[in-house]
């Protein structure tokens, strides 16, 4: 994902946020502009989205985004959407990316770690990348922590050379 995109993201993501709607109607927009991101829709004509059963203010938005061609950005849109709603609600979104599957202890314990950090709940979302060779990242709203091997020894290299 670019900065760009991710920034434009970012821009629709607060719009919606800020409408002068009900709260009620903000977060049923909300809730299913997350679903709709979750799959692609960015080869699929406006026409096929208007006739799915979603309200009046996910159907606008939507049409703004085919309007101005930026389709594409509703996974983007999707993901910061679901983190600053749980940030209103207190909860921090917390990606764990691990060389393999973390066990339900360690899950448990890294959750455990961070909610008294933060002194806020957490909810965990695991993803695998074997790339890291071992350890694990974590992405926090926008900040990155780096437990892995790969970024171990890359400053390693980085000093020796």
């Amino acid at each position: 994902m670019s900065a760009a995109n991710f920034y434009t993201a970012s821009v629709y993501a607060k719009a919606i946020l800020m409408l002068d709607a009900p709260e009620k109607e903000i977060k049923n927009t909300v809730s299913e502009v997350i679903e709709i991101a979750n799959h692609d829709i960015s080869k699929l004509e406006f026409n096929f989205i208007a006739n799915l059963p979603i309200s009046k203010l996910t159907k606008n938005f939507l049409q703004v985004l085919f309007t101005q061609n930026k389709q594409s950005l509703i996974q983007i849109i999707g993901k910061v959407l679901k983190q600053k709603f749980l940030l209103q609600q207190n909860i921090n979104l917390v990606k764990v990316c691990s060389f393999k599957s973390l066990t339900q202890n360690e899950q448990e314990e890294i959750k455990t770690i961070l909610q008294n950090h933060f002194k806020q709940d957490v909810i965990l979302e695991q993803e695998i990348d074997t790339k890291l060779i071992g350890g694990f990242t974590l992405l926090i709203n926008d900040y990155l922590i780096d437990f892995s091997t790969l970024s171990k020894i890359v400053k390693i290299k980085s000093c020796i050379l």
